[in-house]
């Protein structure tokens, strides 16, 4: 499972659920919080990069100042 956390504006998990294509993921369930202003998109994970290999990759190039 993916949870993509967007704001919660627009209306793209309606227009998602609308498109049908090899190479667009479906949306499993949409839940959004109003007192956050956010929404997440649970989607299957085909897989790829992790947040935790995206965040790693981060950390590397990163130059902390000492």
């Amino acid at each position: 499972m993916v949870l993509k956390v967007s704001a919660a504006e627009g209306s793209e998990p309606q227009t998602l659920a609308q498109l049908q294509h090899t190479h667009i993921v479906p949306v499993f369930s949409v839940h959004e919080d109003r007192r956050t202003g956010l929404r997440g998109l649970c989607m299957p994970y085909f897989g790829g990069a992790s947040l935790s290999d995206v965040l790693r990759e981060l950390w590397l190039r990163v130059s902390i100042p000492t």
